[in-house]
C-alpha cells in the first residue's frame, strides 16, 4: 500500500498522520486516500515485451483512463488484457475504482509491409505515387497475398522477401510463421496494353452489354513486355454472333482462343461479330383442290456450327408461326424444337404457312428437307433466297448463315399435284401442265381416228 496523503482546510497537502484540528487551530483535513499505480505493459500476442512499461499514479478508489494508445513501429494495436487476465476489445481502456496497484497489457500484432517496385533493367525502384500497404497478422501465422493489386501502366511480375541472398520468385506471395514485422516487395514491369475492340462486319463498334451500335466498347488488358496474351471468353452480344477476329496486321483469324505472342508494343485486336438473322421456311401449294391446300406437309430441319459440329442433342430452338403474304392461311402455333441425336427436328406446314427461327448465330449451317414419300401425289421444289455472301442454291443442300447483313434466309417450298398415270405406264414425274397437254393430245387423236373410221364405213 502507498503512504497516506491528506489535504487540510487551506488546501495544503500533508503526509503521514493527520494533525488534530482542535490542538492546532486547523480545520479538519479531508482524507485523500492511498496512492496506487497502474502499470501499462506493451506486449505481442506471445507475451514478448515490445516497449518499456509506463506507470500512472491513481488515488485510492479513483479511476484510470488511457488517453491514447501508443504506436509501436512494425506493430498494430489489437486488444488489451486487464489484471485478471480478461481480454478486452476496442480502444477504450479504462479502469474504475482502483483500490490497489495493478498491471494491464496492451497487445499488439506484427505488421507485414508491402512495398511496390518496378523493374528497370536489372534494378528495382519504387513506383511513383504508389504507397506501401500494411497488413497486421496474428503471431505465428502465415501471410498470403493471392491477388497482387493492379497498378495502372504496370503488370505484376514477381515478389521478393527482402533477403539479399534470395531471388524474386513467381509463386504466390506467402510468408510463414510471422513473429515480428516483415517486409515483402512486389515487383512489377512496365505494361504493354492490348486493346480488344468489339465490332460488327462493317467495323462499327458494338456495346457488349446491349448490342447497340455506335457505342465505344473496348476492353484493355495490361500484359508484361514480351509476354503472351490470350482471350478465352468471347462475350455474347444480343442480335449478333461471333465470326472471327483481326490481329494487329488486320489479318482475318479463325483460330481459337484469340491469342498473340511476344507483346512488345501497345496492340489493337478486333473481335468481329455477324448479324444473327432469322430463317424462314414457307409452304405453297399451287395446284390441286382445297383439300390439298389443307394437307400437312412434313419437313426436317438440322443445324451445325460453323466448324461443322452438329448442335447438341436436346438443344431447344424457338420458332414463331406466320403466314405467307397474300394468303388467307391460318398461322401455325409458335413453339420450340428439341433437337434429336442428329441435331434435327421435324415440323409440318400447310399452304400459306411459315415458321421463322430467330437469332441463329452467323456461321450456322442449316439444312431443310421436305419429307415426301416416293409414292406422294405431289412434286416439290425449293427456292433459297440468298443472303449477302451465301453460296447455297437450294435449301435441301444446306446453306450457311453468313451474318453479313440482316436479311433473312428464306426457303420457299412449292408443291404441285401430279396427274394420275395409268397402271403399267412407267414414266418419271413430269410437270402437271405438260401431262395434261399430252392427255389432251392423245384424246384428240383418238377422236379424229374414230371420225375417220366412221367415214370409211359409210
Amino acid at each position: 500500500m502507498g503512504a497516506p496523503y491528506y489535504r487540510d482546510s487551506n488546501g495544503m497537502m500533508g503526509y503521514g498522520a493527520q494533525p488534530m484540528g482542535d490542538n492546532y487551530n486547523i480545520a479538519p483535513a479531508v482524507w485523500v486516500g492511498v496512492a496506487n499505480s497502474v502499470t501499462v505493459n506493451y506486449v505481442d500476442q506471445n507475451g514478448n515485451v515490445l516497449s518499456p512499461p509506463t506507470q500512472t499514479a491513481v488515488n485510492k478508489g479513483g479511476s484510470f483512463t488511457l488517453d491514447s494508445i501508443p504506436g509501436i513501429t512494425g506493430y498494430e494495436y489489437h486488444q488489451w488484457r486487464d489484471e485478471n487476465g480478461t481480454v478486452q476489445s476496442g480502444s477504450d481502456i479504462s479502469i474504475e475504482n482502483v483500490n490497489q496497484s495493478q498491471n494491464i497489457y496492451l497487445i499488439y500484432r506484427p505488421v507485414v509491409t508491402v512495398k511496390y517496385l518496378k523493374q528497370v533493367s536489372d534494378q528495382y525502384i519504387a513506383i511513383d505515387g504508389v504507397a506501401d500497404t500494411k497488413h497486421a497478422v496474428d503471431y505465428g501465422t502465415t501471410f498470403t497475398l493471392s491477388s497482387p493489386p493492379k497498378i495502372s501502366g504496370h503488370v505484376y511480375y514477381r515478389w521478393w522477401d527482402g533477403v539479399s541472398a534470395n531471388d524474386p520468385v513467381a509463386s504466390p506471395v506467402s510468408v510463414a510463421n510471422i513473429t515480428a514485422p516483415e517486409t515483402v516487395y512486389l515487383i512489377y514491369q512496365t505494361a504493354r496494353t492490348v486493346t480488344v475492340n468489339y465490332v460488327d462486319v462493317n467495323g462499327v463498334l458494338l456495346d457488349i452489354d446491349s448490342g447497340t451500335t455506335g457505342v465505344q466498347s473496348t476492353t484493355q488488358y495490361d500484359v508484361a513486355n514480351g509476354s503472351n496474351f490470350s482471350l478465352t471468353d468471347i462475350p455474347e452480344i444480343s442480335g449478333y454472333g461471333y465470326l472471327h477476329w483481326l490481329d494487329a496486321d488486320s489479318a482475318v483469324r479463325n483460330d481459337s482462343p484469340i491469342s498473340i505472342t511476344n507483346v512488345t508494343s501497345n496492340t489493337d485486336l478486333y473481335v468481329v461479330y455477324g448479324f444473327s438473322v432469322p430463317v424462314q421456311v414457307q409452304k405453297s401449294v399451287t395446284t390441286g383442290n382445297s383439300a390439298d391446300k389443307a394437307e400437312d406437309f412434313s419437313f426436317t430441319i438440322s443445324f451445325e456450327t460453323a466448324s461443322g459440329t452438329p448442335f447438341n442433342a436436346g438443344k431447344k430452338i424457338s420458332y414463331i408461326g406466320g403466314t405467307v403474304s397474300g394468303t388467307a392461311a391460318t398461322p401455325p402455333a409458335s413453339g420450340e424444337f428439341t433437337l434429336d441425336s442428329n441435331a434435327a427436328a421435324t415440323f409440318t406446314l400447310r399452304h400459306g404457312q411459315l415458321i421463322e427461327i430467330a437469332d441463329l448465330p452467323p456461321g450456322t449451317m442449316v439444312k431443310v428437307e421436305e419429307n415426301l414419300e416416293p409414292t406422294s401425289i405431289f412434286t416439290a421444289t425449293s427456292v433459297f433466297t440468298k443472303q449477302s455472301g451465301a453460296d447455297a442454291t437450294s435449301c435441301d443442300a444446306g446453306f450457311e448463315l453468313t451474318g453479313l447483313d440482316e436479311l433473312p434466309a428464306i426457303c420457299v417450298y412449292t408443291n404441285q399435284r401430279k396427274v394420275p398415270v395409268p397402271s403399267g405406264v412407267d414414266v418419271a414425274p413430269i410437270d402437271s401442265m405438260l401431262l395434261w397437254a399430252v392427255v389432251l393430245a392423245v384424246s384428240g387423236l383418238a377422236w379424229f381416228g374414230i371420225r375417220r373410221r366412221r367415214q370409211w364405213t359409210h
